[in-house]
Formats: structure tokens, C-alpha cells, sequence
């Protein structure tokens, strides 16, 4: 089904998923280069479209929130669940969307976000590999337990039906 269950907890990420009952996960070791370190500003962050982790630091977001009109409190992740989903809401098109993003943001980053079922993956500047053999991603190698592949700087990964498609940030494979 296509239901998603959030769970926070502090501290490393618990081995309690029931993989029987389980699609698709994610999660995120927080480290509080923004806010501290806390239940309300742990990952995932989520709102009635998408569910969101993210690893890096927007360095524009004053001047972000100048052009798109937006008073914004709360760390960059919760900036970005929010600008996404405003530019979302007008093209309709999650890859539009983040390609549009992809040029607008400043910083070294990664954004997963969770889409219904399906993972879409915006990579700028930082390392991120992923499994050969899984559907499994990592800002840390010793986080991919078979043979893995390293992803280059702004890609987009879009992740459907347990097979995945690597974009550049114009769309292209």
C-alpha cells in the first residue's frame, strides 16, 4: 500500500524496520550543522506531499526567500520540504521541479525525497554511492555492504518500482 510511516528516534538509526512490511525506507544520522540535535529536528521532515531527508547546507536561503516571496523559520531542510513543494504545486513536475531547484541552490547538498513510492534523489557536491545490488544509497561508503558505484556531482536519481534512472540536473540520462 502506499502508506508512510514516520519514526524519529535520537541516536543511530534502530534495526527494528519490519523488512515484511517495509517497501521503501530511509533515514538520516543528524548532526546538527543547524538547530540542535533533537526529536522535532530529526529527519525525516514531511508535509502532505512529500517526505524529505537531506545532508548539506543551502547557503542562499536569505536570498531565496527574497525571490520567491517566502518568510521562512526553521532549518534549511524545512526550507527546502517548503520551496519544493511551493515550485511543486505550480509545474506539477517533481523533475522540473528539482532541476529548476538544482540551478537556485547554493551549497553542497543531497535531498531524498519520498514521492508517493518512489525516491527522487538530488545530488550537488557531496559523495553519495550506492549499492549494485540493492536499492541502497550512502553519504558513506562503509554504509553499502556489496560492490558500489559513486554517483557524479548534480545528478538526479529517480528511484521507481525497486529499479532506478540517474539524470544530469537538465533531465538528460
Amino acid at each position: 500500500n502506499s502508506q508512510v510511516s514516520i519514526h524519529k528516534h535520537l541516536g543511530a538509526i534502530p534495526e527494528s524496520i519490519d523488512e515484511k512490511e517495509t517497501f521503501l525506507a530511509f533515514g538520516h544520522t543528524r548532526w546538527a550543522s543547524h538547530g540542535i540535535v533533537s526529536i522535532e529536528n530529526t529527519h525525516p521532515f514531511s508535509n502532505e506531499h512529500f517526505s524529505l531527508v537531506h545532508n548539506g547546507v543551502i547557503e542562499n536561503i536569505e536570498s531565496l526567500e527574497v525571490e520567491f516571496d517566502i518568510s521562512f523559520t526553521g532549518n534549511d531542510s524545512l526550507f527546502f520540504l517548503h520551496l519544493c513543494t511551493k515550485i511543486f504545486l505550480e509545474t506539477k513536475n517533481l523533475k522540473n521541479t528539482l532541476s529548476f531547484l538544482a540551478d537556485k541552490i547554493r551549497g553542497k547538498n543531497i535531498f531524498i525525497l519520498l514521492y508517493k513510492q518512489d525516491f527522487y534523489i538530488l545530488k550537488k557536491g557531496l559523495s553519495l554511492v550506492g549499492g549494485q545490488n540493492t536499492l541502497c544509497f550512502s553519504s558513506d561508503l562503509s554504509g553499502i555492504e556489496d560492490s558500489s558505484f559513486f554517483l557524479f556531482p548534480k545528478e538526479c536519481i529517480v528511484i521507481v518500482e525497486e529499479s532506478f534512472q540517474i539524470f544530469n540536473l537538465h533531465l538528460q540520462p
